[in-house]
């Protein structure tokens, strides 16, 4: 759908002008999960591996270390960095700061020492919590000393000995901040967002009340740790009494293992992104999730094949669309996705007093089919930015239709258009912001450290669209004149130890300069065309023959999961820039062509993969002509025994036995010979 198509107003568009609810009172987070636990504490709220914890005692011990935590940090006001793995130790450690007053940061262990260091110099943590970690990781990684007096370890032998002799009480406290947040930033610099109860709470509010949990279902703790959604994740079935499940990072990472854990685990409610679907697809393996009752999609876009895979598998659940952003905490928009949609699923409307309004560039409301950016009209919205009042301004702008100082709408940098019934579809990005893997990306970020690398004088990242539907990242990089530019491994390197794996691009262009348009701008369709033929066409000859067909139909096939038009067979599937989903597809396409997968296949390259084929089937013949000759030998010894008669003259069984024998094994020594 374009601008130019033009519809009747629909009475399912919002109304701008309509008041919305506020939240009437001023609880925290944490609230509710107390008087579970007082209600029931024998009920089982966190499971993973190697642990378990009831309500009663994770009640005991969040409280025990949030007095540690408030004797620790006196009057000081400052946050609580949380760093760690996922695990129940996390949990507690956010429980505890929560109940403890403080607003807290959660520093993901999986992140790059340069990103994390970033972190801690942008919000200034008066604490910090060191879930079951080494020293190595506090000097290396946090660039902290050991015994730097900020620091806690939090272990649970540590949390026993707290509750077994308690400090003393909670304080209480008055402060509405909650959480802080991070997420890419135009500047090249990540943009630290602060977050109150009051929207958590309310989405909790909503979620219940929309999707009904009860105290017997089982939720999945799956969400990236420094990243919005593990709120959700926590807080929802910690709120209701039910029992969140904490898978180990590995099997989330494993088609089969993840599948296998949630099948096991009974999840009842699954919240994932779409490529996390995917993978969970591709380990079910003919198997189904009878216990699915609601899976949550979020973070990108959910294609229709993904829906119809999940039907395959558990026919009863049903699939909710959700959408939001790190302003906007949680989902502020859903969709219970039909039978009869389409490929472009909607996000849907507002959740309860919240409005998703399409907004044309005079900030007027868009009507059916009308194109514009998507802003976000509630009271429910994120704090703003940390001591970025301008950048808060720009994007939290007074509502132009009421014009009251309160009524804000937070504008998402979305394209959309409204449906005839009103629901949203998102349509783009108006910025460089994109999102790979479920996660938001500023290409800017990848530009900065990769301009930082010695010989590169400029760099840019575009994202490009694979066959399987999923965007890669591609960087384009003018080399100095003198000198040897950086190899791939190097410019690898270099990301890795600054940004997340999720940053990293697929492929590294070298060009000699960018391409202009008339108005001076890089023309960037062009450069997408050079990424597409970056693979020059390579004739590979192999036992003296060029390619077979099938040969060529492997090649086709990893051409399509990469999708360029050529590939370098010099290259193994990691060189090429091989993620964890086009992993899955080239390990499918390489067993099948090979028929067996070998080990390490993703470090060989493609051009010995194909002779590994040639050397397999050359041995396939002789292989079966010597169990064949095997086994005529013994049918016609067993013959020859059991009649006593002769075949040619004098020649007995020993004759035959010995014949038949050297027979097999000069035909099992051929290839050696």
């Amino acid at each position: 759908m374009t601008s130019s198509i033009k519809l009747e107003p629909s009475n399912f568009l919002p109304d701008p002008l309509a008041p919305l609810g506020k939240m009437r009172h001023d609880g925290k987070i944490h609230d509710r999960f107390i008087q579970v636990a007082k209600r029931t504490p024998e009920t089982i709220a966190i499971v993973s591996k190697s642990e378990s914890y009831t309500y009663g005692q994770l009640d005991a011990l969040s409280a025990a270390l949030a007095v540690q935590i408030q004797l620790k940090v006196g009057d000081h006001n400052g946050p609580v960095a949380i760093y760690g793995k996922r695990s129940s130790l996390l949990i507690i450690s956010m429980l505890a700061c929560s109940r403890a007053g403080m607003t807290f940061a959660v520093l993901d262990s999986a992140y790059p020492s340069e990103r994390l260091v970033t972190q801690i110099k942008i919000i200034e943590p008066c604490l910090f919590l060191i879930i079951d970690t080494s020293e190595y990781d506090i000097e290396e990684i946090l660039r902290l000393q050991p015994n730097d007096p900020r620091l806690i370890f939090v272990t649970n032998r540590g949390l026993v000995h707290l509750v077994q002799e308690p400090l003393g009480a909670i304080r209480s406290s008055n402060n509405q901040s909650a959480y802080l947040l991070f997420t890419s930033g135009t500047t090249g610099q990540p943009k630290c967002i602060r977050h109150s109860h009051t929207p958590l709470i309310h989405f909790v509010e909503f979620y219940e009340k929309v999707f009904s949990p009860t105290s017997l279902d089982h939720f999945s703790v799956l969400s990236g740790l420094a990243h919005d959604p593990i709120m959700r994740d926590i807080f929802v079935p910690l709120s209701i009494g039910a029992t969140a499940y904490i898978p180990e990072t590995s099997k989330i990472a494993n088609p089969v293992e993840l599948f296998d854990w949630i099948k096991s685990s009974d999840i009842s409610y699954l919240h994932a992104t779409p490529q996390l679907l995917k993978l969970l697809c591709a380990g079910a393996k003919g198997q189904s999730l009878p216990a699915l009752k609601y899976l949550f999609s979020g973070g990108d876009a959910l294609a229709r094949t993904i829906v119809n895979e999940i039907g395959d598998l558990a026919p009863q659940c049903h699939v909710i669309n959700f959408y939001g952003s790190t302003e906007t905490p949680q989902a502020i928009a859903y969709y219970i996705v039909a039978p009869s949609d389409d490929d472009l699923i909607p996000i849907g409307k507002g959740i309860s007093d919240t409005q998703i309004l399409v907004l044309k560039d005079d900030h007027t409301l868009a009507q059916e089919g009308e194109r514009g950016e998507i802003g976000v009209r509630t009271h429910f919205l994120s704090d703003g930015y940390l001591d970025d009042a301008v950048l808060s301004t720009s994007k939290f702008i007074v509502s132009p239709f009421t014009q009251e100082p309160t009524d804000l709408i937070y504008l998402t940098g979305d394209f959309g258009f409204y449906r005839e019934d009103g629901a949203v579809i998102v349509d783009g990005r108006i910025d460089d912001q994109v999102k790979i893997r479920g996660y938001r990306v500023e290409t800017s970020e990848i530009v900065r450290v990769l301009e930082k690398v010695p010989q590169i004088n400029e760099c840019l990242v575009l994202t490009q669209a694979q066959s399987n539907g999923e965007k890669s990242l591609i960087a384009y990089l003018i080399a100095a004149k003198d000198g040897e530019p950086p190899s791939m491994e190097e410019l690898k390197a270099s990301i890795a130890l600054s940004l997340p794996p999720y940053m990293m691009p697929s492929q590294f262009i070298y060009v000699e300069s960018f391409p202009l348009l008339p108005n001076g701008k890089i023309d960037r369709v062009q450069l997408m065309e050079m990424a597409s033929n970056s693979y020059g066409p390579k004739k590979l000859l192999i036992s003296g023959s060029y390619l077979q067909e099938t040969d060529q139909k492997l090649i086709d096939d990893w051409q399509d999961i990469f999708g360029v038009h050529s590939i370098d067979t010099s290259k193994s599937f990691n060189e090429l820039g091989g993620d964890s989903l086009s992993f899955i597809q080239a390990s499918m396409a390489l067993e099948k062509a090979l028929g067996i997968l070998p080990e390490n296949w993703q470090n060989i390259t493609l051009e010995e993969l194909i002779k590994k084929k040639h050397v397999a089937n050359s041995k396939s013949y002789n292989v079966n002509t010597t169990v064949i000759m095997r086994a005529i030998s013994i049918i016609i010894i067993v013959i020859v025994h059991l009649s006593d008669f002769q075949l040619i003259g004098e020649i007995n069984s020993t004759a035959v036995l010995l014949v038949l024998a050297g027979w097999s094994m000069a035909t099992y020594q051929l290839d050696t010979v």
